[in-house]
């Protein structure tokens, strides 16, 4: 899996959800000050399911 963090994953619905995350999470990165917030959405591992599961 990619993303540098080893401790989480995010299971998302639907894709559009990760990528709201993702974009969410970049937005945090840069309000916060962080040098390098373009690449700050890289830093979790997102799974979208895309409907195939009914208990996630």
């Amino acid at each position: 899996m990619d993303g540098t963090c080893e401790t989480h994953l995010f299971v998302f619905e639907a894709p559009i959800d990760a990528l709201s995350h993702a974009t969410l999470n970049m937005r945090r990165s840069k309000d916060m000050g962080i040098a390098d917030w373009k690449s700050s959405w890289k830093r979790h591992t997102r799974l979208a399911l895309g409907g195939t599961s009914d208990v996630a």
